[in-house]
């Protein structure tokens, strides 16, 4: 089952990596964000995953966004996305979009070739922490949700689909509500469960007479078409920015809980900060030319303790050649060696060598990269070019470390940190309040007749939630102009089933049997996704005894996806 998305949500994903000069060396080495979840999206959880050298080229670093694995409930979400960099340097944000893309759950979709490394440098050098700042903007707009497992939610949201269907077409409403030099036409039997103390205040019912026309003026009308929208959907139609002070006034004082409740919980952002554990250390040695004299090589060594790494401190020893008769320094060659150096848990260390002398005369320079990974040791060798010297030499090292171990800390941004998250996607509140307009009829204005009882309903109900209602009740014929049916080929208690489904989207546990007669009536009056919850208690019934009915069953209605779930599990 396939049932749109709220195409008024965007979510926005911020990440910055800090240290990001120390991610993976290796290709195919990645880090991954936080998880963080849309629940504009079903909730489901998603993160990013950055390759810092690429997968296929590590000229590039490669970014993707990944649908987390989770419990099936939800098989397939359709969205649009954006990565982009945030920085003040226009070619550097490398924005890339990506439509219409599916994410099955585990799925993982992005650019191979998102940034050139070449480039990161220059992103880098505007941040004050090293920092590398993402940004995804995922959109629903033309996104689908499929549901592989059952979930009520289904028949919530198609449910809120087709009201908000009813009141966009303006089809069978009975009132008109004038605001702001602008007509909206709506219906009577909506406001009466759902906007009850506004309904109430319009007073609609003047000397035992329906009223059809109203003038208001004591509501702006966008906060007017806001309450209406959530009175039909269950959701907001606006973005939290644009959550006005007017509205949530008009929330309390037209006693709407519930929706007060979506304004405070309602997510705009998440941001996530991921931080390499590194380490920076610098140290120079000043050597007197009377040292190389008495020994030669010189020897000298120099134990560093670190801060925040697993090893307790690093050992620097550097032996320094030199050529006593003609004062040449010929080579340097430095060793580092870790204490406590453990294989299975690699170290990074970049390291710079200056050698030169104190009035800033460079004669040897080195910079390299060496990962740790098999042993905790290094030797490097410092060329000069037989560079002359004269009191003192300054030998200068400046040592980056990282030992790979990374924090993340993840914030969303609410209009209250108080409120559940879930509780954007719930809509409960729209069920319950409609299953009332069934069970006390208010308003209703068609019956529907079955062997031995009657259904008092409502027509708009009826043709938002079943196109053949819906064609029965627009044209001319009988059955509008006597605003009745006669339904003979179902038993009372399977219209009652359906006729509570179409207004609250619930249905109880059904027996065997129940979900037959259901089935068929659903399919008799095109209610698709009762039709599929039907099916989906059927097969889960299903066994050899049954096996045969059920087939000839969805072979009689055409149903493919039944006969395939059959054939599955036989």
């Amino acid at each position: 089952m396939e049932f749109f998305a709220d195409g008024l949500y965007q979510f926005t994903f911020t990440w910055t990596i800090e240290n990001v000069a120390f991610s993976p060396k290796r290709p195919r080495c990645g880090v991954s964000s936080p998880p963080f979840v849309i629940h504009a999206l079903g909730a489901t959880r998603w993160n990013l995953v950055l390759f810092p050298r690429g997968i296929d080229d590590p000229a590039y670093m490669s970014l993707f966004l990944r649908r987390d694995q989770e419990d099936g409930r939800i098989r397939q979400v359709t969205v649009d996305f954006k990565f982009s960099i945030e920085t003040s340097t226009p070619f550097l944000r490398s924005t890339k979009l990506a439509n219409d893309v599916l994410f099955e759950e585990g799925d993982c979709w992005g650019f191979s070739r998102y940034l050139r490394r070449g480039y990161l440098s220059k992103v880098l050098a505007g941040s004050t922490d090293n920092g590398l700042t993402l940004r995804c903007d995922i959109g629903s707009s033309i996104g689908t949700i499929t549901n592989y497992k059952w979930n009520e939610n289904v028949d919530f949201q198609m449910m809120s689909n087709n009201l908000m269907t009813l009141y966009k077409n303006e089809s069978f409403a009975d009132v008109t509500l004038y605001c702001g030099g602008t007509e909206i036409r709506v219906h009577r039997c909506v406001l009466a469960v759902r906007l009850p103390k506004l309904l109430s205040q319009l007073r609609l019912l003047k000397n035992g007479q329906l009223v059809t026309y109203c003038n208001i003026f004591k509501i702006s009308l966008p906060v007017l078409k806001s309450l209406l929208f959530y009175a039909y959907s269950g959701k907001l139609d606006r973005q939290p920015s644009e959550i006005t002070p007017e509205l949530l006034e008009a929330a309390y004082k037209y006693e709407l809980p519930e929706l007060i409740r979506k304004m405070r919980s309602y997510p705009r952002f998440c941001t996530a900060r991921t931080s390499y554990n590194a380490e920076h250390k610098s140290f120079a040695w000043n050597i007197h030319k009377s040292t190389f004299l008495e020994t030669n090589p010189t020897r000298l060594v120099r134990i560093i303790p670190t801060d925040s790494l697993y090893v307790d401190n690093i050992t620097i020893s550097c032996t320094i050649q030199t050529d006593p008769e003609f004062e040449f320094v010929q080579q340097a060659v430095m060793t580092f060696q870790f204490v406590n150096f453990k294989e299975k848990l690699p170290i990074f260390m970049s390291c710079r060598v200056y050698i030169g002398s104190l009035f800033s005369k460079l004669f040897g320079y080195c910079a390299a990269d060496h990962l740790f990974h098999t042993e905790g040791k290094w030797t490097i060798s410092v060329g000069t070019n037989d560079a002359s010297f004269q009191d003192v030499i300054e030998l200068r090292c400046e040592i980056d470390l990282c030992d790979g171990n990374v924090s993340s800390a993840i914030r969303d941004s609410w209009m209250s940190s108080h409120e559940s998250t879930a509780y954007l996607n719930d809509y409960s509140e729209l069920s319950i309040t409609m299953s009332r307009l069934f069970s006390r009829k208010f308003y209703s204005d068609f019956t529907i007749i079955t062997k031995g009882q009657t259904f008092a309903v409502h027509s708009a109900i009826l043709a938002a939630r079943s196109p053949v209602f819906c064609k029965m009740l627009e044209h001319d014929m009988l059955e509008k102009n006597r605003r009745e049916v006669i339904i003979e080929d179902a038993s009372p208690a399977t219209i009652r089933l359906m006729l509570l489904y179409m207004y609250s989207g619930t249905v109880r546990d059904l027996e065997y049997d129940e979900a037959i007669h259901l089935y068929e009536t659903a399919d008799k009056y095109c209610i698709l996704v009762l039709k599929e919850r039907c099916a989906s208690i059927l097969v889960s019934k299903l066994n050899s005894r049954n096996a045969g009915q059920l087939f000839d069953l969805a072979n009689m209605h055409f149903d493919n996806i039944m006969i395939k779930q059959i054939l599955e599990k036989l």
